[in-house]
């Protein structure tokens, strides 16, 4: 449902905002690292503000590496500048991958960041 992006803004983020719970729940590996992949889906189809994820940030250090990856993904999609200390923090974790991650997502945080640059022509956008 959340790949074809059929969905309104508000219904993706309410389906968002369960996979979250899920996420940060206690069921097993398996269906939590299914709930994130969902969400990850959902970031490339809708623009997810930072408020229906930011309970992943808050629960960011209990994630396993392997899923720690997709909240680093899903945090960077926001574009939103709340998430950038949160995912520089995983700069220096133990694990590559989620270096890698971090360091994909804090590039992602800040080019959307970047004020535009004026065309060659010097006409503004």
């Amino acid at each position: 449902m959340l790949e074809t992006g059929r969905l309104t803004p508000v219904d993706a983020g309410r389906v968002v905002e369960r996979l979250v719970t899920v996420a940060l729940s206690d069921e097993g590996y398996p269906v939590r690292e299914s709930a994130l992949h969902a969400v990850c889906t959902a970031s490339t189809h809708y623009e997810l503000p930072y408020r229906v994820v930011e309970p992943l940030a808050v629960g960011a250090d209990g994630f396993e590496p392997l899923l720690l990856d997709y909240v680093l993904a899903i945090l960077g999609s926001t574009h939103d500048q709340a998430a950038l200390p949160i995912v520089e923090r995983f700069l220096h974790h133990p694990h590559p991958e989620v270096r890698k991650e971090a360091a994909e997502a804090v590039n992602e945080l800040r080019w959307s960041h970047r004020p535009r640059q004026p065309s060659s022509s010097g006409a503004r956008p």
